[in-house]
């Protein structure tokens, strides 16, 4: 256990070092700058491509310091988003610095709660010298360490998708209902936080077809697994509902890694297959 609780400590402290001293990577002055304009709008606006969840939560702190947002500027009625957050960041009323590491605390925070969610899991499975050794994996994990102190969309998703596994696992081991929903909820907030997430949920899925259910008929397994998948998009369809331009923005987040685009063209595939006219 006091392994367990250095192994913690080590790592919140590696991550709000590097908060501090690293300097801002490709999107980090995308997203917490479209989070922010989302939080104020209440429109998605820009930067759809990918969803929306991590950037709300990147961005949450800069609440509290409540920046100049730069709606005059032509990028932002041409959802320009990485003009957008350039001058956002470094053309704003506050220094840089300030605005990257408040939009970094809550990486920190999230990393930090991940390896609390995996210590218990593991725990759960495995004892204390399993739930160790799962840690000292995790937190030794180069882009686990990296992630951590970085605003991009990556935390929030690992830290839902592991509580989403370890309320699977709950429901496999014990069959409450209660780990069920509990697993399906938090897929649905990983799948909106970046939707990378939905091999895990499609994993999920297959898994529960195949697994070994003696007192449950292949029929019960299937109904199980479709409705669980059903349930995660149900979540994420919810989380855009709220929003002023939410359908639209869910329509382009789904069909734009399969689309060709001025930035992406070397990045994507799917032009082939999805006229560009889809995406308007």
């Amino acid at each position: 256990m006091i392994l367990a609780g250095v192994l913690l400590i080590l790592h919140g402290t590696m991550a709000w070092i590097g908060t501090k001293r690293q300097s801002p990577v490709w999107d980090e002055i995308v997203y917490p700058a479209a989070g922010f304009a989302q939080w104020k709008t209440g429109k998605i606006g820009i930067n759809r491509e990918h969803p929306f969840l991590s950037k709300l939560i990147c961005s949450a702190p800069l609440l509290l310091i409540n920046p100049r947002l730069p709606f005059d500027d032509p990028s932002w009625r041409a959802e320009s988003s990485y003009r957008f957050g350039y001058k956002f960041v470094f053309g704003g009323d506050q220094p840089p610095q300030r605005l990257i590491e408040a939009s970094r605390w809550p990486m920190v925070f999230l990393s930090v709660a991940t390896v609390l969610v995996l210590f218990v899991w593991l725990n759960s499975l495995w004892g204390l010298a399993g739930a160790v050794g799962g840690l000292l994996c995790f937190v030794s994990t180069p882009v686990i360490v990296a992630r951590s102190s970085l605003a991009l969309l990556e935390m929030p998703q690992f830290f839902f998708i592991t509580l989403c596994l370890a309320f699977w696992s709950g429901w496999v081991r014990s069959s409450r209902t209660s780990f069920y929903w509990g697993s399906c909820i938090a897929g649905g907030l990983a799948v909106a936080c970046k939707l990378t997430a939905f091999v895990i949920v499609g994993t999920i899925v297959v898994v529960e077809l195949l697994r070994p259910a003696p007192n449950s008929s292949y029929k019960k397994r299937i109904g199980r697994a479709l409705l669980w998948g059903i349930g995660v998009g149900a979540v994420y369809l919810a989380l855009y509902l709220p929003w002023k331009d939410g359908l639209s923005s869910l329509k382009f987040a789904i069909i734009f890694p399969f689309s060709i685009g001025d930035t992406y063209n070397t990045f994507f595939w799917g032009a082939a297959f999805i006229p560009r006219r889809l995406l308007c």
